[in-house]
Parts: structure tokens; C-alpha cells; sequence
């Protein structure tokens, strides 16, 4: 949607047209032909450069180019394309301002988070386009609205700026920001070899290459049937597999915050989560289940791969605060009911083990009975040091002694 534009004096602008009202004004008292002559002329290039910097604005449009995946922290790329649909004239001098704004639930529009980006086109001839870009660097998660985007000139002489607002809707997902896994991870990842000894099912392909075939044994699954072989030889063969040892996890995020509570531990957990999935999708798991413990109470089972990766971290990247424990419970229920005894647990939190309270206090916390027999779980409460055994997260600086 494109909007009419808008011309205005600029500052220097304002001097000459109060220089020009200050010799007709002296023409007018002493009644000199003369300066009356040079205030009519000194009128022309303000008509001038209200006319041309107009024109250098018609059959402009322009058009955005996001990239598909952004994390905070991490400085970013943004393509704007200007064309010029004029058959004659060049366009000279166009400044790009355009707005970005973060979208927050419950904050009004006015006291949302907004920055703005500029870039210049020096030249833009006629039926040509005209490519400029800037880089922008997020420092939060979540949806940003890009718009309005204003172009202007102030081509010839600078005495007016013509300005011209185009509406182009577009938004951009900011992922959580990522940091690094310590030595520690692996270790825990590693302990008690998880999953493996409860791992005897088979998942596809995803279980290894396809290296050969051997005869059909009890508990294979059809799939893995090679029917040819089968029917030349009159005996049930099966396409096998190499095996690889790789453990099936359940990660959960638990965003609890308290009224006392740091925002930035919430943020520190999310990116620790984030980071943990960015290096399962390179490295990988046989069979990743992923719960977050907010207000949608979000659980999902599924093989590990690049587009269930991408899937989590946009999930992560709109998760919200909580300050009661029913989106916890909701989601162990969901991971006790769906993922295989033996699968190592991992729950990112906020704030102290939970699971371990219900122990000492049976009769308030008897809900958590079931959920407190869950399969092998590692509590990482990220509101104390507990952490840094296991991630660097780069916004963190060590305090020096």
C-alpha cells in the first residue's frame, strides 16, 4: 500500500525563506524595485527544489528481503530493492528510513521496543532497480514488525525534503540467542549411556546406511523387507542396517519467574535450550522429545532432524513467563506418557528441583507422585552456578575479583 507524499522545508530551508522574507521586507519599506526583483527571484529555487525533489519520488516502489533465520546477538542482513518505474527521469539522493518494531503482548504500540534503520541510494535511473542493504543486530528473542518505510530527497538544492511512506508488512521471528556447550554436557550426555540399553527398537533410516541383507528374524519390522531377494530365493530377506549408538533424550524448559526473580535467568535458560538444540540437530539423537513449560504447555515427540530442530527454536523464541506450577506438571505428565522408560530427562529451570521437594512434602505436592518416578532426570537450575558446568552463554561476563 503506498501513501501520498509529503514536502517540507529543512532547517536550511527555513534560513533561506526567512532571508528571502527579510529583503522583501525591506524592498516593501523603501520601495526598492530592486529588491523587490531579487526576493521574486530568490523565490524560484525553493519552487524548484519543491518540484524536482517531487518528482524524483514518482513511480518508486520498493520491496524487502528478510533472511529465513536470525538469532539474538548475531549482526543480520536486510535487502531492500528500489525500482524505478519512470521511463526519463533519474532519481537522485534517496534516503531509506524504515522502522522496526518488536511486537510485546499487553504493551501498548507506543511503548513497544522500536529501532530504525537508514541507508542512502545514491543514483537510481529510469527502469532500473537499485539494491541497498543494512545490518541490524537483535538483542531480543521474539516476532518484529518491519514498517513503515519512508523514502526521501532533498535533491537539488536541500531547501525541501520530499518524502514518500510506503506500507510493506513483513515480520521476522528472532531466535533466542545461542551460546556454547561445555566439556560438561558431553559428560552428562554420556553418563550411564543413555538410552541405549532400553534402545533395542529401530527408528528407519535414521538409525544408520543400508549395507546389506540377511534373512528375516523375529521382530523385524516389514518395512525392511527386500522383496525381490525374497522372491528369488523363495526366503524372507531384510535390508540391514549399520547401528548407531545414539542416546534418545527428553528436554524441558520450565520459565518460572517469581516476582523477585531476574528476567535475565529466563533468558539464560531459553538460550541454554536453544543451544541445545542447534547442537543435537548437527550431532543428533535418535528419538528428541521437547517440552515447554508455559501457558500453551507445548510437548512433542519426534525423530531428530533440521526441520524439527527450526520447529523448537521458533517455539522457543515466543515462549512466555510463568508463575505457577501447572504447565510444569502438564508437560511431565506429557513426557512420562509419551516418551520410553530409560530415556534420559533433562529439565532447564528457573528455579530449584521441584521433583526433589515432593519426597519431603507427600501430602501438599501429591501431585507430583507420578511425575517424580519419571525416567532418569538431570535438574539444571539456572538461577544459581549449576549452569556454567555445562554452557557459556556469550551475554554473560565473569565478575573479576
Amino acid at each position: 500500500m503506498l501513501k501520498g507524499h509529503q514536502s517540507r522545508l529543512t532547517r536550511e530551508g527555513w534560513y533561506y525563506v526567512a532571508f528571502t522574507l527579510f529583503i522583501l521586507g525591506g524592498a516593501a519599506l523603501r520601495e526598492e524595485n530592486l529588491l523587490v526583483v531579487m526576493g521574486g527571484l530568490m523565490v524560484a529555487p525553493i519552487v524548484f527544489g519543491w518540484r524536482f525533489s517531487s518528482l524524483c519520488l514518482r513511480g518508486i516502489s520498493i520491496q524487502r528481503r528478510l533472511p529465513r533465520r536470525v538469532f539474538v546477538g548475531t549482526p543480520t542482513q536486510i535487502t531492500l530493492d528500489l525500482l524505478n518505474g519512470r521511463r526519463r527521469t533519474t532519481s537522485w539522493v534517496l534516503r531509506v528510513d524504515e522502522e522496526i518494531t518488536l511486537r510485546q503482548k499487553g504493551v501498548r504500540r507506543r511503548r513497544r521496543h522500536k529501532g530504525q534503520a537508514t541507508c542512502v541510494v545514491d543514483m537510481l535511473n529510469p527502469r532500473s532497480t537499485a539494491t541497498t542493504t543494512y545490518r541490524v543486530q537483535f538483542n531480543r528473542r521474539g516476532k518484529y514488525q518491519f514498517g513503515p518505510v519512508r523514502v526521501s530527497t532533498q535533491f537539488p538544492l536541500g531547501l525541501v525534503r520530499s518524502t514518500k511512506l510506503f506500507r510493506i508488512p513483513d515480520s521476522l521471528l528472532v531466535l533466542p540467542k545461542i551460546g556454547r556447550l561445555l566439556p560438561g554436557w558431553n559428560t552428562l550426555l554420556e553418563s550411564d549411556k543413555i538410552g541405549l540399553q532400553h534402545s533395542t527398537n529401530r527408528h528407519g533410516h535414521v538409525d544408520g546406511d543400508y549395507y546389506g541383507l540377511r534373512d528375516w528374524q523375529s521382530g523385524d519390522n516389514r518395512r525392511w523387507i527386500h522383496w525381490r531377494t525374497t522372491a528369488r530365493t523363495g526366503r524372507l530377506a531384510v535390508r540391514q542396517f549399520e547401528r548407531q549408538n545414539k542416546p534418545e533424550l527428553a528436554l524441558v524448559v520450565d520459565p518460572w519467574v517469581s516476582r523477585d526473580s531476574d528476567p535475565e535467568v529466563v533468558e539464560r535458560a531459553i538460550s541454554f535450550a536453544a543451544t541445545i538444540i542447534v547442537n543435537l540437530s548437527r550431532e543428533g539423537v535418535n528419538q528428541l522429545a521437547f517440552g515447554v513449560a508455559d501457558q500453551k504447555a507445548m510437548f512433542e515427540s519426534h525423530s531428530n532432524n533440521r526441520k524439527f530442530s527450526d520447529k523448537l527454536l521458533e517455539r522457543l523464541a515466543s515462549t512466555e513467563q510463568v508463575s505457577n506450577d501447572d504447565p510444569l506438571k502438564r508437560v511431565l505428565e506429557a513426557t512420562r506418557g509419551s516418551v520410553r522408560l530409560g530415556t534420559k530427562l533433562i529439565v532447564i529451570s528457573t528455579r530449584p528441583n521441584v521433583m526433589q521437594r515432593q519426597g519431603i512434602e507427600t501430602e501438599k505436592n501429591s501431585n507430583w507422585d507420578n511425575v517424580a518416578t519419571l525416567v532418569r532426570a538431570t535438574w539444571i537450575d539456572c538461577s544459581t552456578d549449576q549452569w556454567k558446568n555445562y554452557f557459556r552463554w556469550e551475554g554473560y561476563v565473569e565478575p573479576s575479583n
